[in-house]
């Protein structure tokens, strides 16, 4: 371990914990996975057994129901036989008063003999309908289409005889109004009868009238309870209301314990999960804080003292990434129709897609005026936890992802000129804003500075050290000291190669002056590794 310096030991020692715990970490995702399956696979002939289980015990329930509602009510035979007796007596007297009662409503409109059809019908329906109605109302098994139209057939023929009441009413009314006189005298007028007499009839017909009505409804409903009533009696089936109360009661237990049964079954997949990553997270944080101090010290041995410094204090990324939005890259097309400024944009997607925890995050636009009005396009910073299976990680690169493209979507090339180095003072003054982090700068340009004050694009070949020298004296050589810089996606649209590999010096030369170190300057645009970061 003595030919290892300290970044390189941390580095290793990075690797190797993370290597171990995403070993683990995937290994136990895969047997989650596939137990979950193994039991829900396991559980699923069981399930249909009970679905199917459950489903005869709900028709036993239903039969044991229309058997109750069909079983006698309690008393000994002889008793049920008096009373259903009565019931038919009273059912009987109430279909002839009916009877009578419709035909004195008829009479005035000498339907002759065929008004019996009608007053046997009225006397017979009405009961009839409301002794079905409240059967159907009662039983279960009734379908619902069954009890809407007996309750409809009975709400008509109930109208009918109050209308036929009404009539009768009338008919009352009519007599008293056509009273015979008192008496008749040859050669005088009709006499009435005394004042007092008429003054009766006339207080009293509207009330007449009304009990008739009144009367009528109330014998027709009572006689379709006691019709009920009387059939209910006079039931002789040999079943027991209580036994079977008892044993609806004993099969609804079961369809209990059966519907618990499977519910546990079909649960017992998710349980396991649950309690494998309860179990599973309890022991990584028993392990570690039963074993933090001989880690602790195995790690001293491994890595040295040197790398304690660095171990006590944790860094994080501060990455600026600059893309360039000037005509001169959005302009170049390839041989897949596609500008520079778009595969930029992608190359942008991609590198925010690596982002590693702890990391911020800042997308700066280079145009025409960098450092005048610096252009901001993302700002953001992702939280340092990754989850236990990094699906925090995952979640908020995905964001990142998300909002660059909603942004870049309306980008709009405007910029003739190039501020790049204005860029890069913009760039200085995001790092210094920031300490404890490790500053990386990723570029997508391609380094055509192109300004007032210095010109890199119209020469066929960059004269580097008078280049050099007007950056300096302009003070545009910045402090980059310690920052890591990846230029990506430089271009020779239009240029020969002795441009661009002069081009390439000049900012090989001018990074080697700010202190920062030019780790890739290439044409393509393969994302730089972060996760060791």
């Amino acid at each position: 371990m003595n030919g290892l310096n300290d970044k390189e030991s941390e580095t290793i020692g990075s690797q190797v914990g993370d290597e171990a715990f995403h070993h683990a970490e995937c290994n136990g995702e895969e047997y989650r996975i596939h137990e979950r399956q193994r039991i829900d696979a396991a559980n699923q002939p069981k399930v249909l057994a009970l679905r199917a289980v459950l489903g005869m015990l709900e028709e036993d329930d239903d039969h044991l129901q229309q058997r109750i509602h069909a079983a006698p009510p309690p008393g000994d035979l002889r008793a049920r036989r008096r009373k259903a007796a009565m019931y038919w007596l009273i059912v009987a007297g109430l279909t002839i008063a009916a009877f009578v009662f419709s035909m004195l409503t008829f009479e005035p409109f000498r339907f002759g003999w065929k008004a019996c059809g009608y007053c046997l019908g009225i006397a017979i329906i009405v009961p009839f309908l409301v002794d079905r109605t409240i059967e159907a109302w009662e039983a279960p098994s009734i379908s619902a289409f069954r009890r809407v139209l007996t309750t409809t057939a009975c709400v008509i023929s109930v109208l009918g005889v109050l209308l036929l009441a009404v009539i009768r009413g009338h008919l009352f009314g009519e007599q008293v109004r056509n009273v015979t006189p008192a008496v008749t005298i040859e050669g005088e007028s009709t006499t009435t009868a005394p004042g007092t007499e008429q003054t009766f009839y006339e207080q009293t017909t509207c009330l007449m009238q009304v009990l008739m009505s009144l009367l009528a409804l109330g014998m027709e409903i009572g006689t379709g309870l006691a019709a009920y009533e009387a059939r209910r009696w006079g039931t002789t089936g040999a079943d027991d209301a209580d036994q079977l109360r008892l044993k609806r009661r004993s099969v609804r237990q079961r369809m209990i314990e059966c519907g618990h049964e499977m519910k546990a079954l079909e649960r017992e997949g998710a349980e396991f999960e649950e309690s494998f990553q309860r179990d599973f997270v309890r022991s990584i944080l028993k392990r570690t804080k039963d074993k933090s101090r001989l880690l602790a010290w195995v790690l001293l041995g491994a890595l040295g003292l040197a790398a304690l410094p660095r171990a006590s204090a944790a860094e994080h990324l501060n990455l600026v990434i600059a893309i360039d939005l000037t005509a001169s890259v959005a302009g170049s097309k390839g041989a897949d129709k596609t500008t520079e400024l778009q595969k930029n944009v992608t190359g942008v997607s991609q590198l925010l897609a690596k982002v590693p925890p702890g990391c911020r995050i800042t997308v700066l636009g280079i145009t025409d005026a960098s450092f005048a009005r610096p252009y901001t396009l993302l700002s953001a910073e992702v939280g340092i936890e990754k989850g236990y299976f990094n699906e925090r990680l995952s979640s908020a690169r995905r964001q990142l992802v998300a909002a660059w493209q909603k942004r870049s979507a309306t980008l709009v090339s405007q910029f003739q000129a190039t501020d790049l180095l204005g860029a890069l003072v913009v760039t200085n003054q995001v790092f210094q804003a920031q300490s404890g982090y490790v500053n990386v700068l990723v570029i997508f340009s391609d380094m055509r500075h192109h300004t007032k004050s210095l010109d890199l694009e119209t020469p066929a070949a960059v004269p580097v050290r008078s280049a050099l020298s007007k950056a300096e004296a302009s003070h545009l050589v910045v402090d980059l000291k310690g920052v890591d810089v990846d230029v990506l996606g430089v271009d020779g649209a239009g240029k020969q190669f002795e441009y661009w590999d002069s081009l390439r010096t000049f900012w090989s030369e001018y990074f080697k002056k700010t202190g920062a170190t030019l780790r890739e300057y290439s044409m393509l645009r393969d994302v730089p590794v972060l996760a060791h970061y």
